[in-house]
């Protein structure tokens, strides 16, 4: 079992490399980020680790689920609730607060986080400071690597979960 789960993430690895890559290449230069190189390839290494913990993710949620249907559910379900309470669509202080926890144990607030503090990192829009924009969406103060690392702890665990599951019920 530890070769399957090895051999799979080792396999994917250029596959998710190359998506990441070109994603960044294109929606980088899109959106008119500053033109630095040590920004570009942050962006990209968050793109590719936002990759990496949505394909752990899917196959910890598959391997759990009894069957595929159920697994497409319960997996759409979870992202779904995530997204919504990333950050993104509603910052923080705008998430109920029964609902907060989500927010922290969302992979996409990490990788938001990420990229929206690399990405504005001294620039300005309508008359506001980059630091006044990442105030807004409670991310003022917040380490670029911060979220990186925690995608990380993401993919370590779903991978350890993945692999329990693997060897216990098969």
């Amino acid at each position: 079992a530890i070769s399957f789960v090895a051999s799979s993430t080792i396999v994917i690895v250029p596959f998710m490399m190359f998506l990441a890559f070109t994603f960044s290449t294109i929606s980088y230069f899109l959106v008119n980020l500053p033109p630095a190189l040590d920004i570009f390839l942050f962006s990209t290494f968050t793109v590719f680790m936002i990759l990496m913990t949505g394909f752990c993710f899917s196959q910890m949620v598959s391997v759990i689920a009894p069957d595929p249907m159920a697994g497409q559910v319960v997996g759409v379900a979870v992202l779904s609730i995530m997204f919504l309470c990333s950050g993104f669509f509603s910052p923080k202080a705008e998430i109920p607060i029964e609902w907060v926890w989500v927010y922290y144990v969302s992979v996409f607030h990490w990788g938001f986080g990420s990229l929206m503090v690399n990405g504005l990192s001294d620039t300005s829009f309508d008359g506001l400071s980059s630091q006044e924009v990442l105030a807004e969406y409670g991310l003022s103060g917040v380490s670029k690597w911060n979220g990186v690392c925690m995608l990380l702890l993401f993919i370590v665990l779903f991978r350890c979960v993945f692999y329990y599951f693997l060897t216990t019920r098969f």
